[in-house]
């Protein structure tokens, strides 16, 4: 909260005080929110902080103007984690449309995979399938062997599941 609050003093030039995860979002989507802001949160991170941060959420979306258009976009690493705010019983459910990304096509992929001759390229992004993260954890610059042993096999590794 306290760096959130540090972002908006840099960008306002003011700095509010942020209790807990309700006044975040109460700033967020309330009337001095600007007309139309977008903000994309690791969404799985903020539960591990605060268990009720999905009900705070939901809260505070029932207290806003309804003629707001401010728009609230959350993310989140963890899938499930994120279905399962949307699931019957959860305090965002019917609340939230979901939004699935696309993988990266080939062309928008190089970005990732910057410094690395074509064949090199081509098998990097066909073992990532085109998804950011593993797009940019693969294209680091060592062997694919070492990419694959450290991501992909090895069991404390982001990709092992």
């Amino acid at each position: 909260m306290a760096g959130f609050a540090e972002a908006l003093d840099g960008r306002l030039g003011v700095r509010p005080p942020i209790a807990g995860v309700g006044p975040h979002f109460d700033l967020l989507l309330g009337p001095a929110a600007p007309v139309r802001l977008t903000i994309v949160d690791d969404f799985s991170r903020l539960l591990e902080v605060s268990r009720d941060a999905a009900a705070d959420l939901a809260a505070a979306l029932d207290r806003r103007d309804p003629g707001s258009s401010t728009r609230l976009v959350i993310a989140g690493s963890q899938v499930a984690v994120m279905e399962g705010l949307l699931a019957p019983g959860s305090p965002l459910h019917g609340r939230a449309t979901s939004l699935r990304l696309a993988p990266r096509r080939f062309g928008e992929a190089r970005g990732f995979l910057a410094g690395l001759d074509t064949e090199d390229l081509v098998v990097r992004y066909a073992v990532a399938g085109g998804r950011p993260l593993h797009l940019s954890r693969i294209g680091r610059p060592w062997s694919l062997r070492t990419a694959l042993c450290e991501d992909v096999l090895n069991p404390l590794g982001p990709f092992f599941d």
